[in-house]
């Protein structure tokens, strides 16, 4: 069984966990491509939306002038492509006119400094993985597998309990790694700009922001666990008792697992 990498939640472990994925939003195009190419940009919204959107966020300009600053400088490359999309100044000011429009996609990577620190993140990341899947291998499957009617199955595919503490470990990495490149950005905006800057101010309330949803994530996480252990467990009550034919046991079990299950999936929907 392979661990989930970066990101929260978690939900893996039961089929109910599916459930949990959050639904994506139908894309808009227009014709207008004031942005985009070949004739088309793609977006959550409409471009009078993006502009409406673009006067409320907090760097200087809006959409319109985001994209004649786009002009300006690939102008200034020559239209070379590969050289435009290194430019920095480039990358922040394409990403401003993406996140007006709604578009998910991101240029702008960080210094040599963030990239080093997200890449030492992954390689931790990759050890804890790493280190869980080598300890399931010597210890072996602890879970009695489930057949597809839900009933237990000795020589079905096991869930290995022991993967909601990789979870948490993963959890607590990632959130590490976020707050040392917050905290990264911070001093590079204190460097470029000066003490008391906008863009100093700008990625302190970031950074505020992200440690709530951090702590949030990590609620969810240790909410989204707790329904795979508790499930788990029955399933091994289960399995003893069957062992030992008591069938009464066995039903009430199996009825107290359906409404584990039912809680574990309005949590999942109320997540979105």
């Amino acid at each position: 069984m392979g661990f989930r990498r970066s990101g929260f939640p978690m939900h893996s472990g039961t089929s109910g966990h599916g459930s949990a994925l959050k639904k994506v939003s139908a894309l808009k195009y227009s014709a207008a491509d004031p942005i985009g190419e070949k004739g088309l940009y793609m977006s959550d919204m409409s471009w009078g939306e993006g502009v409406t959107k673009s006067e409320t966020m907090k760097d200087e300009g809006n959409l319109n002038t985001w994209v004649a600053k786009r002009k300006k400088l690939e102008a200034k490359h020559g239209g070379d492509k590969k050289a435009y999309k290194s430019d920095i100044e480039w990358q922040k000011n394409q990403d401003r006119i993406n996140e007006a429009l709604g578009n998910k996609k991101r240029h702008y990577k960080g210094s040599e400094e963030i990239i080093d620190i997200k890449e030492e993140g992954a390689k931790k990341e990759e050890e804890i993985v790493t280190k869980g899947e080598e300890k399931l291998a010597k210890k072996g499957p602890k879970q009695p597998g489930v057949d597809e009617k839900g009933d237990i199955d000795p020589d079905a595919e096991k869930v290995y309990g022991a993967a909601t503490k990789v979870e948490k470990k993963l959890v607590k990495e990632k959130g590490k790694t976020d707050v040392k490149v917050a905290k990264t950005k911070i001093k590079e905006a204190r460097k470029e700009h000066g003490r008391g800057s906008e863009e100093v101010k700008k990625a302190k309330e970031e950074k505020k922001i992200l440690k709530k949803e951090i702590k949030k994530e990590k609620k969810t996480s240790r909410k989204d666990r707790g329904f795979t252990d508790r499930i788990e467990n029955i399933d091994r009550k289960i399995a003893n008792a069957k062992k030992k034919g008591n069938t009464k046991r066995v039903k009430n079990l199996q009825e107290k697992k359906k409404k584990v299950q039912k809680k574990e999936e309005e949590f999942s929907e109320s997540l979105g």
